[in-house]
């Protein structure tokens, strides 16, 4: 495990980092009620697995158990699983909390999933990889944030952006749903420049 990466996460989220952030992402929020009707429609075996890649203190996590989903939620920061598990709604039975270094493709030893989601951390070698562990029908939800010249919130270095179409590219093996490149007002009123995809593996 990348312990400088470990050391800075940790830092921030003893500092506060995202306190105020307890609603999942709202991209996620919009576009998982249509990921249920597909699985629901094509019959898809409960219970569903997800995959919450990089997933902080845990909102995404959260939402994902809420809606029927057993989560693997994987971070790189003990401090950030640590505040997820301490929230302990109903929902924190149906969620496996990892720490894990994603950078670290030794360390990977993921399951099969009918949802696997990232959400603004940027590992495009890694989000093609999972795509294997996608069952026949399950899907991949990502947003990312993505380089503009525009006036947005977010990394100042563009390598922890992606390029326009980047996404496309990196899951061209899959069939897309919906694709959106764009700047979007979070509900903070951050202004961001956001990549967003679903793409179905069929």
């Amino acid at each position: 495990m990348s312990a400088e990466d470990q050391a800075k996460w940790d830092a921030k989220y003893t500092a506060g980092a995202y306190e105020s952030k307890q609603y999942p992402g709202e991209y996620l929020a919009a576009k998982l009620p249509e990921i249920i009707q597909h699985l629901e429609g094509n019959a898809a075996e409960r219970p569903w697995h997800a995959l919450d890649l990089a997933c902080g203190a845990g909102r995404n996590a959260y939402f994902l158990a809420a809606n029927g989903f057993e989560v693997d939620a994987v971070d790189i920061s003990a401090v950030g699983l640590a505040r997820a598990q301490d929230l302990s709604p109903i929902e924190a039975s149906h969620i496996n909390w990892i720490q894990q270094d994603l950078e670290d493709a030794t360390s990977r030893n993921f399951a099969r999933y009918q949802l696997i989601v990232m959400m603004r951390y940027v590992n495009l070698p890694l989000l093609r990889s999972v795509t294997d562990n996608l069952v026949p029908g399950g899907f991949v939800l990502c947003e990312e944030h993505m380089r503009s010249e525009e006036d947005v919130v977010g990394p100042r270095n563009p390598a922890f952006r992606v390029a326009s179409g980047a996404l496309k590219e990196t899951l061209i093996e899959l069939t897309p749903i919906h694709y959106n490149e764009g700047v979007i007002v979070d509900p903070n009123g951050d202004r961001s420049a956001v990549a967003q995809i679903i793409a179905r593996k069929d």
